[in-house]
């Protein structure tokens, strides 16, 4: 196209407007003419190097203009030679509102990545910097992120632009490919030892985001590259993955690594936490289930305290997990968990001899060794009454006992041995004081005695007064006791009561009037338990011992 001609005396307007269209064209003669005539009037970063065309993009270059030359956002011509291939393809992608085909994309691309790739290739021979910044830091790397720029991303690195550059949201160039699913440039850049951990502003990491994103082919590509690589983040890469999946509750990933043997479903952290464990601690029964179908050992696995999935469960699950658990035990392992015994794996005990219907009791209401088991935060609705006695009765459903088997009458006979008196185990001692204290102190109901019906005082004030008269109390406090226990001072009173040591004769009326106590209210099921399992382990004692 020919030129306009000058006015024989141009303005700086006119001589500008000749450049900016001589630019446009490419009319490096034209260009050359009107910068030898008015040197002082053209200014070279008045032409942007993108904007004009191929042809006399060198004569900027060689005439003294910065490949880095910006906008005002920072954008230096490599960057907007990236950004214009990507919003045109976009176009192509989307032709008036309505997708078009991807080969047809594809053709019509082509030649124009050739002509990006042959401007970066010039405008790195001029120095243009590869690591230049936007004003938001973005590199030039963060603006080839999809697979229909891949030649351009091998090529910067190539000339090496940091892989890692963060922009201003601490996001590189790997979290952007996460986001878009671009499976060549994310193996490219992973390949290239792109960091999957490095954080965002937002505290997420690369590998993070693939696996909220649930980016399975992304994952892969991941996975083949680093599976057999030990990091200071992780020894063992699929395993951390695999209880990572967990954490953020991201079903399909745990059953893609699993299914695809990355890494088994009994894995386990530094504390011995497998997938089951972390998959009850948040509250995702979804998971639970998955994992027992891919492999029902994961039931029964272990951590380094002894917890089982059973323990964590009355720990830190809420109802509907002890029900899911309890599920999933019964089609693994059948009528095997209603037996009540030994076989039953609901009444295996951790290394401090807690079974998981002792922690579903105990672990929210009191203190000390009880409260923990490896986690510090509870939430507050696994810490309520009724949460607590919804677990109670699904354990107790299946079998579920407070003691191992056989520990109550190990400790009893070596307390009832050389003396006639007898204390209780310190485990019974604080399961009374956390339990006998939570109704009212005062209470009655009608029974049959003989062939009368008659009142029976099954109040905890009636069970402090056969406590009385069954332990070893002499001195001022013999008289002093009962009165304070008349007077309402019951609850009080109880850890003092369950410190004295009770004659053995008297043990089978105490336990009788427990009875009494624990089947006055159905909220009580954890004392009737707790009785239940005393008279059973009394009653095997040889009767030199009672």
């Amino acid at each position: 196209m020919q030129a306009d001609p000058l006015p024989p005396t141009p303005s700086m307007a006119d001589v500008h407007a000749a450049w900016l269209a001589a630019g446009a064209r490419a009319d490096v003669a034209a260009m050359r003419d009107l910068r030898r005539q008015h040197p002082d009037w053209l200014d070279l970063r008045r032409v942007k190097v993108v904007s004009v065309g191929r042809k006399a993009r060198p004569f900027l270059l060689e005439a003294g203009q910065s490949a880095d030359t910006g906008d005002d956002s920072g954008m230096t011509p490599l960057m907007t030679a990236v950004t214009h291939f990507n919003l045109v393809t976009m176009r192509c992608v989307f032709r008036n509102n309505v997708a078009v085909r991807r080969n047809t994309v594809m053709d019509a691309s082509v030649e124009l990545l050739q002509r990006v790739i042959t401007t970066a290739e010039l405008l790195v021979r001029f120095g243009a910097n590869v690591d230049a910044r936007t004003q938001d830091g973005k590199t030039a790397l963060h603006f080839t992120t999809n697979d229909d720029i891949y030649e351009v991303t091998k090529l910067l690195l190539n000339y090496g632009a940091d892989i890692d550059a963060q922009d201003k949201n601490g996001k590189t160039a790997l979290h952007y490919c996460v986001k878009e699913d671009s499976l060549l440039v994310t193996n490219l850049l992973v390949s290239r030892g792109a960091q999957i951990d490095l954080e965002d502003g937002s505290g997420i990491t690369p590998l993070a985001l693939v696996l909220l994103r649930r980016r399975l082919n992304v994952l892969q590509i991941v996975m083949n590259h680093h599976q057999m690589v030990a990091t200071a983040f992780r020894h063992d890469f699929a395993t951390a993955v695999l209880l990572q999946a967990v954490d953020y509750q991201a079903d399909e990933v745990v059953r893609f690594i699993v299914e695809n043997e990355y890494a088994v479903a009994t894995v386990c952290n530094a504390v011995g936490e497998t997938p089951m464990h972390r998959a009850i601690v948040r509250r995702n029964p979804r998971i639970m289930e998955l994992l027992a179908d891919l492999d029902p050992d994961t039931l029964l696995a272990t951590t380094l305290a002894g917890a089982s999935p059973a323990h964590y469960a009355a720990r830190y699950g809420s109802q509907r997990e002890v029900e899911t658990l309890l599920h999933c035990f019964t089609r693994a392992f059948g009528e095997q968990v209603a037996l009540g015994d030994a076989a039953n794996p609901l009444n295996a005990a951790d290394r401090r001899g807690l079974t998981s219907l002792y922690v579903a009791g105990t672990a929210q209401l009191s203190s000390g060794e009880e409260t923990d088991l490896i986690h510090d935060q509870i939430n507050a609705e696994t810490g309520s009454l009724a949460t607590r006695d919804a677990k109670v009765q699904l354990l107790l459903r299946f079998g579920a006992r407070l003691f191992p088997p056989h520990f109550l009458a190990h400790q009893l006979a070596g307390a009832a041995s050389t003396s006639s008196t007898a204390l209780l185990p310190l485990k019974v001692r604080r399961c009374l004081a956390l339990w006998l204290i939570e109704g009212p102190a005062q209470s009655h109901e009608v029974g049959l005695q003989g062939e009368a019906w008659v009142a029976i005082d099954t109040s905890l004030t009636a069970l402090c007064m056969r406590w009385v008269a069954s332990v070893v109390l002499s001195g001022p406090s013999a008289n002093l006791v009962p009165i304070l226990i008349s007077a309402g001072y019951t609850h009080e009173l109880i850890p003092l009561l369950l410190e004295l040591p009770l004659h053995r004769s008297q043990i089978p009326t105490v336990l009788r009037q427990l009875e009494l106590f624990a089947r006055a209210r159905p909220s009580r099921a954890l004392v009737l338990q707790l009785h239940d399992e005393l008279l059973e382990a009394w009653e095997s004692l040889p009767v030199t011992l009672t």
